[in-house]
């Protein structure tokens, strides 16, 4: 590559850096961070059995990620950088509390292990994509999402069984625990057949305009 090439690139890639962190003080990028700052109040809560403190701020942290994706849009402040925190934040969340309730037995290892691992594949994945390829398209699929609403339904009713172990609620938990198994697999499958599609698009991309020069 071209020394002037490269520096346009470089320069590029810095001027990308900056827009995307634009806009890092908004009111929904705020409450997305005051979520995770609630994750070591709900992890103690757990890890020491008080599991209805757990519940409560649960559900704050629930409330505080309705609200910030209502005031993004609302207030017009969607972002770059909301668009990556917010997933990146709630799969922070959700694979630390498996592990915490894992660790209390109140959640299956396999089922544990299986969120683990596709949440710290897909991260890794994206951290390489966006600094090696410049890949800047992360959203969400249908079934990631999906996903995502499951495993919180699953943690909810797993502490709720904690104060009521009527048989419904144990069979409600019992089928979560297998939609968590099922669409962790199938979310994981479809991101990365949309990270493969995608570089095998730029990679056509780059070749032709290759060969019109």
């Amino acid at each position: 590559m071209e020394p002037a090439e490269h520096d346009r690139r470089k320069f590029r890639g810095y001027i990308t850096i900056k827009m995307e962190w634009k806009g890092f003080g908004t009111i929904p990028n705020m409450l997305s961070l005051l979520r995770l700052l609630l994750l070591p109040l709900i992890l103690e809560s757990v890890l020491t059995g008080n599991y209805w403190l757990a519940l409560c701020w649960l559900i704050l942290a629930g409330l505080s990620d309705v609200l910030d994706g209502w005031l993004a849009r609302i207030l017009h402040q969607q972002t770059r950088l909301g668009e990556y925190l917010d997933p990146i934040v709630d799969k922070i969340m959700l694979s630390s509390l498996f592990l915490a309730l894992c660790i209390k037995g109140l959640v299956p290892w396999y089922v544990t292990s299986m969120v683990l691992f596709r949440d710290i594949s897909m991260l890794s994945a994206a951290w390489v994509l966006y600094n090696a390829k410049g890949m800047r398209d992360f959203h969400p699929t249908r079934a990631g999402k999906l996903n995502t609403v499951v495993q919180i339904a699953t943690v909810l009713v797993v502490l709720l069984t904690q104060y009521d172990d009527a048989t419904g609620i144990l069979r409600l938990r019992g089928g979560l625990f297998i939609g968590t198994q099922i669409l962790t697999v199938v979310s994981g499958c479809q991101y990365a057949l949309r990270y493969i599609l995608q570089l095998r698009q730029r990679a056509l991309a780059a070749r032709s305009d290759s060969e019109e020069r």
